[in-house]
């Protein structure tokens, strides 16, 4: 089914009924890719991620087939589902003559009023078996940190409640990022929560589900993830009183981490919307008027390096592991 044509193109000049991806921090942004589109999100706010030449694209397609296949009812799959952005199966944009295969899956951030992102790259090896050496010496050189710790950060978007805007950091921030850094980096992360209690329930739940992933792949005997990434996502535009505002501006201090400057919000400033922040088993929600929005979310994304295994992934669980006992330390 083409979700788009050519022949009707928006004023930013892509195919109508697509826009750019909001919030894109890593993987094929516009311009790339064999559409030179890159990752594209749909009118009724589906992600497009476009299918990547053979070998890859097949294998990431596959994966999701298998793992998304109705009549697939294995325990460790269904698990795995819930792990995942849900999959809607494959479409096509068609672009002058060619008609060009994209994955269809959920837009993880689109039940955040102001979603504040991180990406980070799992695993101590993130080439797979199929890796030329040329493709070895380059993922190898990428970020020494990565072989101790097992994981690498690729960019991260925060959103700042004072300004109303968004500050980037993109993969050249993670390549400057190093060992002794990594705290800084993730409490940056966590900076832009509206309050003191909303940090910690961010952390509370985002540990929660870290030891979801890391007790499927303490069970699962069915793949090696190699080059995959989690998708770390909080809640970060929650409304604060004028008051508020004014007191952030007026002492906000600034800390270094990398090339880029952190503006986080102090411990002090009061926040009129924790009276509507809640927890459950599954997580922690914002009651927002009559709908309930997810406080906290984590993914498992980027899985075009999948491949059949019958051996625990090792590779993935020592970044899991290393990451886990990083946001304890938060």
């Amino acid at each position: 089914m083409a979700v788009a044509s050519s022949q009707h193109e928006s004023s930013s000049g892509l195919p109508e009924g697509v826009a750019r991806l909001h919030l894109q921090i890593a993987g094929h942004f516009h311009g790339m890719g064999p559409t030179g589109l890159g990752m594209l999100q749909s009118q009724d706010g589906w992600v497009l991620k476009p299918v990547q030449s053979p070998p890859r694209g097949t294998r990431e397609l596959d994966f999701y087939d298998q793992v998304f296949n109705k009549d697939n009812r294995d325990s460790v799959i269904l698990r795995l589902r819930k792990l995942l952005p849900h999959y809607a199966g494959k479409c096509e944009l068609e672009i002058g003559s060619e008609t060009i295969p994209y994955i269809k899956i959920e837009n993880i951030t689109a039940q955040f009023r102001q979603a504040c992102v991180l990406d980070i790259k799992m695993g101590q090896r993130t080439f797979d078996p199929l890796a030329s050496k040329e493709k070895i010496e380059y993922e190898m050189s990428k970020n020494r940190y990565a072989q101790n710790v097992g994981f690498r950060f690729l960019g991260m978007q925060l959103y700042d409640g004072v300004t109303g805007r968004y500050a980037s950091f993109d993969k050249q921030w993670g390549k400057q990022i190093r060992e002794n850094d990594i705290l800084l980096a993730l409490r940056s992360f966590l900076g832009r929560c509206p309050c003191d209690r909303g940090r910690r329930v961010a952390v509370k739940q985002f540990l929660s589900r870290l030891e979801e992933v890391r007790s499927w792949f303490l069970e699962q005997r069915l793949y090696a993830f190699y080059a995959s990434s989690l998708l770390l996502v909080y809640e970060g535009g929650a409304a604060r009183s004028r008051d508020a505002r004014s007191k952030v501006e007026g002492s906000r201090a600034t800390e270094e981490v990398g090339s880029h400057t952190d503006l986080r919000p102090t411990d002090e400033e009061p926040c009129i919307f924790c009276e509507n922040l809640y927890e459950t088993d599954t997580g922690a929600y914002l009651q927002d008027g009559v709908n309930r929005r997810r406080w906290t979310d984590v993914r498992m994304i980027d899985c075009a390096h999948v491949f059949p295994s019958e051996e625990r992934d090792d590779n993935y669980l020592f970044g899991l592991n290393k990451l886990i006992d990083y946001f304890e330390s938060v």
